[in-house]
């Protein structure tokens, strides 16, 4: 999926291959993603939210994929839960929104 990522980023536009491209791929990203976690937690989580942003940027264009990301939201939760524990957040929130698709937000705690 990091290369039709790419395309997109270098592009500037979400062609309607690419959509379908990265939507074949996601599934396959997230395993990706949970087998790196604990190597590169904070890898995992950044290949995490370039997905997540490309999957809203493509829900822009094609209004339906929200009903794929909201099948999908057990399994980016399992995957957060594991990048969370390694990188030391206190937490995060799955956002769901219309038409924009998902945010998350991962928080840290303040030491003194």
């Amino acid at each position: 999926m990091q290369i039709v990522i790419q395309k997109w980023l270098s592009e500037g536009v979400m062609r309607p291959e690419l959509i379908e491209q990265g939507l074949q791929m996601f599934q396959n990203e997230l395993r990706e993603i949970k087998g790196i976690t604990e190597k590169s937690p904070w890898l995992a989580y950044t290949r995490l939210m370039s997905s997540i942003s490309f999957l809203n940027a493509a829900a822009q264009q094609r209004i339906g994929i929200i009903d794929r990301l909201l099948n999908w939201i057990s399994d980016i939760k399992d995957a957060l839960d594991g990048i969370v524990k390694k990188i030391g957040a206190s937490g995060y929130s799955i956002g769901v929104s219309a038409p924009f698709g998902l945010s998350i937000s991962v928080s840290f705690s303040v030491k003194e």
